[in-house]
């Protein structure tokens, strides 16, 4: 792929097809929490989505792309009984002409209407959503394996130089969310795309994060990551690169050890 941000790539594309393999946030934790092996059968063979991960694709379309929401999301008819027959067969006609489209029930859609209304009455968010371009996809070359790297903003601010990311959460309050940026390596997808803007684009960029509650009242904070956050995003991605050229180049994906192991108890099992 050539280096460049480019518009127009359908989401599904972006992260399925094997002709956009290249390295992405993700497979950079899923290759630091697991193994290569994890990361190539990810690859190979991609999830289904969740109701859950529906639900939060749904969202970003309502806070970030509200005018293309008909057409990227289908709304469950309330009146389809999927416990009986012929709502069964109502079911598998409205998927049918769903298409593509990301699927979420009536009272989802009503959740996300709420919850887009709140964000959008906040100035900050507001002036970022209508200064930025949704959905843009990033590619480059790494500069020192030379293999071909990725990124897809959420938002992505060129006049201020800022990436906006959108997480739904069930908890933003700071101590808690503090540990989902750590436990989901929301650190290193930071560092990974001001690296990649970098390569791209030359810029030095900022990385906010919007993170909303899923119930009511549907509040939220941002943040923003601050350098020595990204370098510790830094020290996870490092010996990742490394790993996954050796992977490439013997085109080998280890898994886990096969030799037996001891058993060592966590401190808090222990009585």
């Amino acid at each position: 792929m050539e280096q460049g941000i480019f518009d127009g790539i359908p989401n599904e594309e972006y992260h399925r097809s094997i002709d956009y393999a290249a390295l992405s946030s993700s497979g950079i934790n899923k290759l630091h929490q697991k193994t290569p092996l994890h990361y190539w059968s990810d690859l190979h063979n991609p999830k289904e989505s969740t109701p859950a991960m529906n639900f939060g694709s749904a969202c970003h379309v309502g806070l970030l792309e509200p005018d293309d929401f008909d057409d990227l999301v289908a709304i469950v008819p309330q009146e389809i009984n999927r416990h009986t027959k012929v709502g069964k067969v109502e079911y598998a006609d409205f998927l049918a002409e769903a298409a593509d489209k990301t699927i979420i029930t009536g009272l989802e859609h009503e959740k996300i209407k709420e919850m887009a209304k709140i964000l959008h009455a906040e100035p900050t968010i507001r002036a970022l959503v209508s200064n930025g371009i949704t959905e843009r996809s990033g590619f480059w070359v790494e500069p020192t394996y030379n293999f071909q790297c990725k990124l897809r903003t959420d938002l992505h601010v060129e006049s201020a130089k800022i990436i906006l990311d959108y997480k739904t959460t069930v908890d933003a309050d700071y101590n808690k969310f503090m540990k989902s940026i750590a436990n989901y390596g929301y650190h290193v997808q930071a560092r990974w795309y001001v690296n990649g803007m970098k390569e791209i684009t030359g810029d030095d960029y900022d990385y906010i994060i919007v993170a909303q509650e899923k119930d009511p009242p549907f509040e939220f904070m941002i943040y923003q990551m601050p350098t020595d956050v990204l370098d510790q995003g830094s020290m996870i991605i490092r010996p990742v690169l490394e790993t996954y050229a050796e992977c490439l180049e013997k085109d080998e994906w280890p898994g886990y050890s096969h030799e037996i192991h001891g058993v060592i108890l966590p401190p808090w099992a222990i009585k």
